[in-house]
C-alpha cells in the first residue's frame, strides 16, 4: 500500500516538473530572449531585398523609431522588446531597418521622423513618456524640414505600436503634410498585438485612406523580415 502511494506521489511530482519545464520553454525562453538577449545583425545583408517595380519612382518611405529620437546611453540594451538591434557599434531601430528594406527594393527617398524632444534611454522611460503624451494629447514639435510630399505619388509610413496606438510623433507628422491623393501604405511593428486598429486611427488622423493590405511586423522578426516584406511589396504592386 505504501509503495503504491509513493509511486503515485512520484508520478505527480514528475508531472508537475514536466509542466513547469514546458512552461519555461513556452513562456520563459521567449521572454528572456526578448528582454535580455541582444539582437545582433548585419545591416547590409538584412536590407538586400530583391527589386520590386511599383510602376513609379516617386516613392517616399517615412519611418519613426526610437533610434534617433532617444538620448541613448552607450551601454543601452539592443533587445527586441525595445525595438533595437545592433550591427557592431551601430544601433538600428526595427522600423528603420524595415524602411531601408523597402527603399532598397522599390527605390525612392527615405525620411526619418525626428522629434525635438528626445525620449529617455531606457525602454520603460520611453513607455512612460509616451503614456503621458497620449493622456495629454500632446502635439509634438518635429525636428528638421518636412519632406515635400507634392513630389511623391506613393508613400510608405512605418511606425512602432505604442500603447496599442500610433505614436504622437507620427500623428503630428501626418497632420502637417498633405497626403491626399497619394497611395499610402502602412507597416506597423509590434510586440504581439498586431496593428491593434492603429491603421484606421491613422487614417482618421491624416484624413486619408490607407491601401490594403498593410503589413504587421513582429519585433522578433525584424532582422530577418526581408523575404516577408518582399512578398508584401509584390502583393501590392
Amino acid at each position: 500500500m505504501e509503495a503504491k502511494k509513493s509511486k503515485k506521489k512520484l508520478i505527480i511530482i514528475l508531472v508537475i516538473v514536466a509542466v513547469l519545464a514546458a512552461a519555461i520553454v513556452i513562456f520563459g525562453v521567449p521572454y528572456f530572449k526578448r528582454h535580455f538577449i541582444e539582437v545582433k545583425m548585419n545591416e547590409a545583408e538584412a536590407i538586400n531585398t530583391p527589386a520590386v517595380d511599383l510602376g513609379t519612382k516617386n516613392i517616399l518611405t517615412v519611418y519613426f523609431t526610437r533610434n534617433g529620437n532617444c538620448d541613448f546611453e552607450d551601454n543601452v540594451d539592443a533587445v527586441s522588446s525595445a525595438s533595437l538591434m545592433r550591427d557592431g557599434d551601430k544601433l538600428i531601430g526595427n522600423c528603420e531597418l524595415a524602411a531601408e528594406m523597402i527603399q532598397h527594393s522599390v527605390g525612392g527617398d527615405i525620411y526619418a521622423i525626428r522629434t525635438k524632444k528626445k525620449y529617455p534611454s531606457s525602454y520603460t522611460g520611453t513607455v512612460g513618456a509616451a503614456s503621458e503624451e497620449f493622456s495629454e494629447g500632446t502635439k509634438l514639435e518635429l525636428e528638421g524640414e518636412l519632406p515635400d510630399i507634392s513630389k511623391y505619388d506613393t508613400v510608405f509610413i512605418l511606425y512602432p505600436l505604442w500603447w496599442y496606438k500610433v505614436p504622437m510623433a507620427v500623428q503630428s507628422f501626418v497632420q502637417q503634410v498633405d497626403l491626399s491623393g497619394k497611395r499610402v501604405y502602412a507597416l506597423v511593428s509590434h510586440g504581439g498585438s498586431g496593428e491593434a486598429g492603429s491603421v484606421a486611427a491613422l487614417e482618421e488622423t491624416a484624413g486619408i485612406k490607407i491601401e490594403r493590405p498593410f503589413f504587421t511586423l513582429f519585433d522578433d522578426d525584424a532582422a530577418g523580415a526581408k523575404d516577408s516584406i518582399g512578398e508584401w511589396l509584390n502583393a501590392i504592386k
